[in-house]
């Protein structure tokens, strides 16, 4: 029965570290688009490493065959998140643009 609790209170710090990283990138979104430089460079970044994780899911899917549409769904996801995190990033970076002419 402790193995239980403990497992139950760890899942429980889990999530409640999940939903304080979810508040935090909300709050770091808006610095995005209040056109924060610093803020811009670290969500290219954070664009950059979503492109090479749909680039690893591409090149070496896992789990291999053993179940093919864990592999699918993993990739779906990956493609998924980069395009979210693209079109805010290419808005902005537009933005950006013509307000430096």
């Amino acid at each position: 029965m402790k193995k239980y609790q403990i497992m139950y209170y760890v899942g429980a710090v889990i999530s409640l570290l999940v939903g304080l990283w979810h508040f935090t990138v909300i709050l770091w979104g808006k610095m995005v688009f209040a056109g924060k430089p610093e803020a811009f460079y670290l969500y290219g970044f954070l664009l950059a490493l979503w492109l090479f994780r749909v680039a690893v899911v591409v090149i070496y899917p896992c789990p291999p065959e053993s179940n093919v549409w864990m592999s699918y769904g993993q990739l779906s996801g990956s493609v998924l998140v980069c395009l979210l995190l693209l079109v805010p990033f290419i808005r902005v970076a537009c933005t950006r643009k013509n307000q430096k002419k």
